[in-house]
């Protein structure tokens, strides 16, 4: 369906987040010396892992993804510049078949052709289910995407299979358990759609995910070998949960959760875990109640998108591309009834990756406490919001 935009918001929302794009590029990505807050590359960081995910299996070495000193000895020898170091493969080996592509590329050819076929894909399902070719370019103008493209990681496609996910359940089971599958490259971005499966009896969905699941992992385990299982289970995921219980890692700026920032003053561990817990169930409890009353609109669409990035207790701020198209369809509406209050909250969250991450550097992850706030208001259309609620356009679930 076609959504109605007005116009004027739609090049203003575009002009605000291409500015604030640009001012986190120039400030935080930009080597320069005299700015103390510089995060020390110009693009792509995360991109270096995908990279060598898929060189190092070409090379018959994928052992060494999962030995942090020789990883990272290995990708100095290969990739000029100043690193950062402290790179680790975090993902599960399932991912790394479908990096094998990019592995045979030299290093910034292939991170050209990564970053592109990303903001491609989500722009392509932008267009299908936003209302053409001016919504999919605001959906690629807002702050999240670009940082996600900054920092060369693969949201923006897996946002687009999200998105899918939703809107095909009814009419293509079988494709929506493939893609639902495939998110297991990054599970906790499918851990809320899939409970939804659950809860709507998708078993067609639901055995295709698995299957596909089940899938990649024989995959993997044929061009890798067992071991490459072993070393994510042995070392990765240890390594990973105790980079949480410490909270030391410099990744820590990118985090959006309650429990990051219970963390960031100063509480310790347990108790900002158990705090995050209940947060999450709350909020997945309101969306479930606005899912059921309202499924398929942007609205509801949106609450799922938040209730993803909120529930685990480890999501980036780039992990807010998935709320972006919903945003965007909520925040452009044209609709004389508009509650000006909401979208002001639409507006801070839209903002959120390009502010977050400086607010994260200089005083800490406190995003968190944010997006739970908007995640309220969004739960919460039958309060203070409810002369919006017939604004929500519904995303076309046929197409």
């Amino acid at each position: 369906m076609q959504l109605t935009n007005d116009r004027g918001a739609t090049e203003m929302l575009a002009y605000i987040g291409l500015l604030a794009s640009a001012a986190l590029y120039s400030f935080f990505y930009m080597p320069r010396g005299a700015w103390d807050y510089n995060l020390g590359y110009w693009i792509g960081r995360d991109f270096v892992n995908f990279w060598a995910g898929g060189r190092l299996a070409w090379l018959g070495q994928t052992e060494l993804l999962f030995e942090t000193g020789a990883y990272n000895t290995w990708l100095s020898s290969q990739i000029a510049g100043n690193l950062s170091g402290g790179f680790i493969f975090s993902y599960p080996p399932l991912l790394v078949p479908l990096l094998l592509p990019f592995g045979l590329l030299p290093y910034g050819l292939a991170l050209i052709v990564w970053t592109g076929l990303h903001l491609a894909a989500l722009g392509l399902v932008a267009r299908t289910l936003g209302g053409g070719l001016p919504q999919a370019l605001l959906v690629l103008a807002a702050p999240a995407v670009c940082l996600a493209a900054f920092q060369g990681h693969m949201t923006a496609s897996l946002a687009a299979v999200f998105y899918l996910v939703i809107v095909w359940r009814d009419t293509r089971p079988i494709a929506t358990g493939l893609l639902l599958g495939l998110l297991t490259v990054k599970p906790q971005l499918g851990l809320v759609v899939g409970l939804i499966m659950l809860v709507e009896q998708r078993w067609q969905v639901i055995v295709t995910a698995a299957v596909t699941a089940i899938g990649l992992t024989a995959l993997s385990i044929l061009v890798l070998g067992l071991q490459a299982w072993t070393g994510f289970m042995l070392s990765t995921l240890p390594q990973q949960s105790s980079f949480l219980t410490n909270f030391d890692a410099g990744f820590t700026y990118f985090l959006v959760t309650p429990y990051a920032s219970l963390r960031s003053i100063g509480l310790p561990h347990r108790f900002a875990m158990v705090m995050h817990v209940l947060v999450a169930l709350h909020l997945l409890w309101g969306m479930f109640c606005l899912w059921r009353r309202a499924a398929d609109t942007a609205r509801a669409i949106l609450a799922v998108a938040l209730v993803t990035v909120l529930v685990t207790p480890y999501a980036n701020l780039y992990d807010l591309t998935l709320t972006v198209l919903p945003v965007t369809a909520l925040a452009v509406a044209a609709d004389p009834g508009d509650d000006k209050r909401l979208k002001a909250w639409l507006m801070v969250l839209w903002l959120i990756p390009a502010f977050g991450l400086p607010l994260a550097i200089m005083a800490g992850p406190f995003a968190g406490f944010i997006l739970v706030a908007v995640t309220t208001v969004v739960l919460v259309p039958t309060l203070s919001f409810a002369s919006l609620q017939n604004a929500f356009a519904v995303l076309d679930r046929r197409r």
